[in-house]
């Protein structure tokens, strides 16, 4: 998983627009973007047999395999991501010899990305939007600078 956070450079003490008027900074500048990625390998598939042995004791019945190297296919499609005749059904009392999980056979490949667009909108009388007072806090000097900038001294 990865966070991006990007402070676009458009406002007063910026790169660009670095002597606009108050007015129009509080319209174009103080933008950011932001934007978290996540990349997850696909779970492993537990393949099961409708469970006939339920009052015997046994939560999960498992299929019956043929030969574990016939289950993938060439090419996988949703309708079709592994070979399912490499299954059968066990008998009413047999309990399946498929492995709980299937270390190659996984499900697809999880990948997720989100971006947002996001105003700063100073809340103070002093144009920050953090206190500025006293604090035994370790980025006390860059909050006076910020503060320093955002009341336009």
């Amino acid at each position: 998983m990865t966070n991006l956070i990007w402070e676009l450079p458009v406002g007063r003490d910026r790169a660009l627009g670095a002597g606009m008027p108050k007015a129009l900074d509080m319209a174009i500048g103080g933008w950011q973007v932001a934007g978290t990625l996540r990349f997850g390998s696909g779970v492993p598939i537990n393949i099961r047999a409708p469970n006939t042995l339920g009052p015997f004791g046994y939560r999960v019945k498992r299929a019956h395999i043929a030969n574990e190297d016939a289950v993938k296919v060439s090419n996988p499609t949703p309708s079709r991501w592994f070979n399912i005749d490499a299954f059968s059904e066990p008998g009413q009392f047999e309990i399946g010899r498929a492995p709980r999980y299937f270390g190659a056979l996984r499900n697809r490949i999880n990948t997720n990305g989100d971006i947002s667009l996001s105003k700063f909108i100073a809340t103070s009388p002093s144009g920050c939007a953090h206190s500025c007072g006293p604090s035994s806090s370790t980025s006390r000097t860059r909050r006076r600078s910020d503060c320093r900038r955002a009341a336009g001294r």
